[in-house]
């Protein structure tokens, strides 16, 4: 499946825009007739891997309107309502329900209108007699309705064709599936239906919208199992999801991966070792601000949790005392955690009281794990936390107590110090035997949230990977959420991966070589195709796209304006595509180009003298106390443009103002 056209009447800063994503068929809509013509492009070619669709780049200015594109393309049903995106509603009356469907004045209620109106087409390959197969999606169904021949079976409800057209204009959306026979186009069933509804589009493909603010811990994640009902009964499946991968077991082992490819021409991922620092966040509150929590005007924090380090545990093995550790920390989490959320100062006096009742019986290993487990009992006692039990702590003690005991045999390596579990991982390292250590411990978080259930880790560890550069980070967190996302549903097998400005803090030779990365990486998921969409400013981006893969957009007002890159970016020299109006004014530093223009400007002058004021008010010091900084004198003066002419690194410019600034000075001598 492929994207290959979107039109917009009306979409935020768009209007009256046709976008043509592919060249696969040439698509015109003329909006006055309602009539929208496709034809086959017998000369197209793909210069792509057989699974990859296409790849395609939006390009512009900052406000120029490519993130609104991407938010049309990928964005979920339930947020487009949200934001009212669909239909709008003008001076409600709170008490009235509107009814959606007439989109007609009632009572209470002075309009109600659609707010944009779009419709996006995509191909579907073609049917047993070769006619193409195209799916088309709209949020305003009752407007563009009239491009297929046969509108009339939309019009009531035929169960072999799906819902009648208007379940979908009450629902501000609809996706159907319809062929191109002798110029025609033929309505044949709703996605839901096509070709039939245990084997439906709609589990086949997935949009996945890839961005860097989304909400909800990395990932949006349903508040209940109806939120997304709408997203399941009438469109293509949108999922939005962060650049960042929510899962860190998935970085590790990519991690992992990379080092192990010695002939993977890379630059990043070449260390021998990697290191993974986990730290122990837990707020230990000073024994002045415990008090004033508490209610009690004397206090020995000792005594309500006794330090794992005032144990003698010198004959223990460095696996238990970072366990102790551990349990020491995760108590003064929870005694945290309910300090914070209950105000009451006597039940926290009551868990203080039963908290200093422990004691530890000896000094031995298991004699002060139980005291801990003592107090932790206590805490779940007076939590109002229902399904946060005493097993589940107990459970994710014993995972991380495991995967110390055990970690040497598996070519890893770990020191403590400082509340910082510090862990070796290399290329030798066996994580699949240490699956359980992510899955139950570092990554039980995110897991549980998905579940929807409530974390019992929360946020008591910090994890990071040390000494990354920024564009490591990035590229590993890319490739990581990609991989999850496709690994969440693997049934699917057609995708649209969408990239808003994917390069952040990539170096320049790291974006240069994304896009191949990309088709690299996706070669590992067989049966599946690919569909690429980058909003970006990067020109290494665009010149490994072709011509007419690229939508350029540029900004007219308060209109964005949708326009063809004049160059062909496929191959083309950097400094070629950077001269598009879509990239930058200038190849230089806006300073430089400043400096450039003060130099050209004392050029003009009919004499030296008057060269010291333009100068003077260039360096901002006309009206300066200090004369050290002012050009005080034609010597002054034309020592600064020597210097300044000789600083600037490009020949070409330097010896072209040499030239200017020679025949400046013949020409004050003249007249002299």
């Amino acid at each position: 499946m492929e994207l290959i056209y979107v039109y917009i009447d009306k979409y935020r800063t768009f209007e009256k825009c046709e976008i043509s994503f592919s060249k696969r068929f040439d698509v015109t809509y003329d909006h006055g007739a309602h009539q929208l013509s496709i034809q086959e492009n017998p000369r197209y070619r793909s210069i792509y891997p057989q699974y990859i669709s296409n790849i395609n780049g939006i390009f512009g200015k900052n406000a120029s309107g490519k993130t609104s594109l991407l938010s049309l393309i990928g964005k979920r049903i339930e947020d487009r309502h949200r934001a009212h995106e669909i239909f709008e509603e003008r001076e409600k009356d709170a008490h009235r329900k509107i009814d959606l469907l007439s989109l007609e004045k009632t009572e209470g209620v002075e309009s109600v209108r659609y707010s944009s109106s779009y419709f996006l087409i995509y191909s579907l390959g073609k049917d047993d007699d070769e006619n193409p197969l195209f799916i088309f999606e709209t949020n305003t169904p009752k407007v563009y309705v009239d491009i297929f021949e046969n509108s009339e079976c939309l019009t009531k409800d035929r169960g072999e064709l799906g819902a009648a057209i208007d379940y979908y204009i009450g629902k501000g959306w609809f996706a159907g599936v319809f062929k191109n026979q002798q110029g025609k186009n033929i309505f044949l069933r709703n996605t839901q239906y096509y070709p039939e509804p245990r084997n439906c589009v709609q589990k086949n493909v997935s949009i996945i919208y890839f961005k860097s603010d989304v909400f909800l811990n990395k990932f949006q994640i349903p508040y209940s199992p109806y939120s997304f009902e709408e997203e399941h009964t009438i469109c293509l499946k949108r999922r939005m999801a962060s650049l960042q991968s929510i899962f860190l077991e998935n970085q590790i082992k990519f991690l992992s991966k990379q080092m192990k490819r010695d002939g993977f021409q890379t630059a990043m991922y070449c260390d021998k070792t990697y290191t993974m620092g986990i730290k122990f966040q837990y707020n230990i509150l000073s024994k002045y601000d415990f008090m004033i929590e508490t209610g009690y005007e004397k206090i020995e924090i000792e005594d309500i949790v006794r330090d794992y380090r005032d144990f003698k545990i010198s004959h223990l093995e460095e696996w238990q005392k970072i366990t102790l550790a551990f349990l020491h920390g995760y108590v003064w989490y929870m005694i945290c955690e309910f300090l914070r959320k209950n105000d009451l100062i006597e039940e926290k006096k009551a868990l203080v009281k039963s908290l200093k009742g422990v004691k530890a019986q000896d000094d031995t290993y298991q004699d002060i794990k139980h005291y801990y487990y003592q107090k932790i009992s206590i805490i779940l006692k007076h939590s109002y936390s229902e399904n946060l039990t005493l097993k589940k702590i107990l459970d994710l003690e014993m995972a991380f107590e495991k995967f110390l005991r055990d970690a040497a045999n598996y070519q890893i390596r770990y020191r403590y110090q400082e509340d910082n579990l510090m862990i070796e991982l290399s290329k030798e390292s066996d994580l699949e035997s240490v699956d359980f250590f992510f899955k139950y411990v570092l990554d039980e978080d995110m897991h549980k949230i998905l579940n929807m259930e409530e974390s019992t880790i929360g946020s008591f560890f910090g994890v990071e990977i040390h000494w990354f550069s920024d564009g490591e980070r990035e590229n590993l967190a890319l490739f990581t959420s990609i991989d999850e996302q496709i690994s969440m549903y693997p049934k699917k097998k057609q995708y649209i991966l969408l990239f808003d400005e994917i390069e952040r803090s990539m170096h320049p030779d790291l974006c240069r070589r994304l896009v191949t990365e990309l088709i690299e990486f996706l070669s590992q998921y067989p049966g599946k195709q690919f569909q690429i969409i980058i909003a970006s400013h990067s020109p290494f981006i665009a010149s490994d796209m072709l011509q007419e893969n690229v939508v350029c957009l540029s900004r007219n007002g308060e209109k964005s304006e949708v326009k063809r890159m004049g160059d062909k970016p496929f191959a083309q020299n950097i400094h070629t595509i950077l001269k598009s109006q879509f990239f930058l004014d200038s190849f230089l530093g806006e300073y430089a180009c400043r400096c450039v223009n003060v130099m050209l400007k004392c050029f003009k002058c009919t004499s030296g003298e008057k060269i010291i004021p333009i100068l003077n008010e260039f360096l901002m010091s006309e009206d300066s106390m200090d004369s050290a900084k002012r050009i005080s004198s034609l010597g002054d003066a034309k020592g600064f443009i020597e210097f300044m002419k000789d600083a600037i690194g490009e020949p070409l410019i330097r010896n072209e103002l040499s030239r200017l600034w020679k025949l400046s000075q013949n020409k004050w001598e003249a007249k002299k």
